[in-house]
């Protein structure tokens, strides 16, 4: 057989094509691995942040659009929050702009789980976004009230918070039962605050939870809440917890709504991000994704 030249460059096209294309494959290959990987993480990540319970929200803000309110399935009241680019400010991504900058109320809350919890393990991230901003009464609340469907305001004001967690705009943290403040710090209002909070509404039984100090296990009492402070307790607050608002959680199992909210005399300026909820007395099951919003 006579091999012609142009039988021989066509041959090296055709050799030169099924190697590209094999490259291609490869790589196709190695993107898909790098994706699988990089899923993998995601949901380590999101396992990591739990304790191993049933998770009842995990919310990272990343799948709304800019601009918009974060509003997911289990949202029942937004008002002057929005998502906006972090920009590694406070976690990671996207990230909700509490921006209560008018005498409205400002507030982000949500009703979680099918019914009514006797006990819950809350995390979240968030940034002092304008430490000059207002007075030394000017704060952003988080707040863990009773179990409530609907778009009125369920955690407006101490008296329908089983406690109230106050992160002032100028340097000072409370934890607040009612009247009264059970703990209090100051924190750097240039960092990032991590928080986790343990709530057991049991009227008779402890709660055990590991300290995000040590790793050593305690026990949170009945009708208790207990509240780090990236990793430390705040202030004069005991690992066993104290004592949440009993008109609120009289009876076992009653909380469910959990938010931020803000007064309409004061402003509040914060971002918040990672705010992952679960129940850490029942099954693990997978984190809960960022779904479709309620009609």
């Amino acid at each position: 057989m006579t091999l012609t030249k142009t039988s021989i460059v066509l041959g090296i096209v055709l050799a030169g094509f099924l190697q590209v294309q094999e490259l291609a494959a490869q790589d196709a290959a190695k993107a898909a691995e790098g994706s699988q990987t990089k899923a993998q993480e995601g949901a380590m990540a999101k396992v990591e942040m739990g304790q191993g319970g049933k998770v009842l929200l995990h919310e990272t803000f990343d799948s709304h659009d800019i601009g918009d309110a974060p509003e997911v399935s289990a949202l029942e009241r937004v008002e002057q929050v929005s998502v906006i680019d972090g920009a590694g400010k406070a976690g990671s991504g996207k990230v909700a702009h509490f921006n209560d900058s008018d005498d409205e109320l400002g507030a982000l809350e949500y009703n979680v789980g099918d019914s009514e919890l006797g006990s819950m393990y809350v995390e979240f991230d968030a940034m002092n976004n304008d430490p000059a901003k207002g007075d030394k009464n000017s704060a952003v609340i988080f707040g863990v009230g009773p179990w409530e469907e609907g778009q009125d305001l369920g955690l407006n004001s101490k008296a329908k918070r089983a406690f109230g967690l106050e992160l002032y705009q100028q340097k000072n943290l409370k934890l607040r039962v009612g009247d009264g403040v059970i703990g209090q710090m100051e924190y750097d209002t240039a960092k990032p605050v991590n928080v986790k909070i343990w709530v057991n509404d049991n009227d008779e039984k402890t709660l055990t939870y590991k300290r995000p100090d040590n790793g050593e296990s305690a026990a949170l009492g009945a009708d208790s809440v207990v509240a780090w402070i990236n990793n430390s307790l705040i202030g004069e607050l005991k690992a066993t917890g104290n004592p949440m608002h009993r008109e609120i959680t009289e009876g076992s199992a009653v909380i469910g709504r959990v938010g931020f909210s803000s007064s309409s005399t004061k402003v509040a300026d914060f971002l918040i991000d990672n705010l992952h909820v679960e129940d850490p007395s029942a099954k693990a099951e997978t984190a809960v994704g960022e779904g479709p919003a309620k009609k």
